[in-house]
């Protein structure tokens, strides 16, 4: 009961302040389980992060299950992913909580509109910048294509969401256009 407690605790404490990614979590792992509890080898750890690291899913959540199964089998594996995923789960929770809390108030309805109207520009750049090399010849399209979301999601109510995953599907068309163009082209029509 005392290594699940420990398990548990250190996943947690692990995840709560792990800021940066899930390799960061995997020098945090290393310290707490091999360096100070000294309940896995340098080897092990070294494998468990491969192995982790070749499954689908973060590598934080994956790292933490395969140490606690490795240390204390299903129940280990289960502390692990409890005590892991715990904090980000309860600061999602804490966020809408506060967010619920202050959607009424206009003054940060508007700057949570206007948030989401420059997060929405944002992605879409990341889009356009991704698909640009092979739609260099169409750069004013980029332009218009932020103006364009940035209304969409200021003035429709539209959320980012919405409008990054309509940005990606007509990325998506536009590069397949690009390549059917080239192909044309190399063929000779």
């Amino acid at each position: 009961m005392k290594t699940l407690r420990t398990l548990f605790t250190s996943t947690f404490m692990i995840s709560l302040i792990m800021i940066g990614g899930g390799y960061v979590g995997i020098a945090l792992v290393n310290k707490r389980f091999v360096d100070q509890l000294g309940w896995l080898t340098e080897e092990e750890m070294t494998d468990l992060t491969a192995l982790s690291a070749s499954m689908p899913g973060a590598i934080a959540v994956n790292l933490s299950i395969a140490v606690g199964y490795k240390i204390a089998r299903v129940r280990g594996a289960i502390c692990a992913l409890v005590g892991t995923t715990l904090p980000p789960v309860l600061s999602i929770v804490l966020v809408q909580m506060l967010y619920m809390a202050f959607l009424d108030n206009p003054t940060l309805a508007a700057l949570f509109r206007g948030m989401n109207a420059v997060t929405a520009a944002v992605m879409l750049n990341v889009v356009w910048e991704m698909g640009s090399a092979s739609l260099k010849e169409n750069r004013a399209l980029g332009a218009v294509m932020m103006a364009l979301v940035f209304a969409l999601v200021l003035f429709t109510g539209l959320s980012a969401v919405t409008v990054m995953l309509g940005s990606i599907i007509f990325s998506v068309i536009l590069a397949f256009w690009a390549y059917v163009k080239r192909t044309r082209k190399a063929v000779g029509k």
